[in-house]
């Protein structure tokens, strides 16, 4: 079995230094460009009346219908428990 190359002391840094200027180099070219995301923003919607009265039975329905109300359409809802205040405040 033949022995691996060896170069000699002086040229075994910058032999080195190369590789891996290359190796991040190439790595870097592969990368693909970064794209803005899609801003989603949130459609509100005035009420029919100027009193809106939410008569559900349980708070889950109750904010879905308020929610629905109030926005068109919205890219993310959050619903809080009743007795959470800490989740009520964010």
């Amino acid at each position: 079995m033949p022995s691996p190359i060896r170069l000699p002391r002086s040229l075994r840094a910058p032999v080195s230094l190369l590789a891996a200027v290359g190796l991040v180099v190439g790595l870097g070219a592969c990368t693909g460009e970064d794209e803005a995301p899609e801003v989603l923003r949130p459609v509100t919607a005035a009420p029919d009346a100027p009193l809106t009265v939410v008569g559900e039975a349980d708070d889950a329905s109750a904010s879905v219908a308020m929610s629905a109300s109030l926005f068109r359409s919205a890219p993310v809802a959050v619903l809080a428990p009743a007795g959470d205040l800490a989740a009520q405040e964010l």
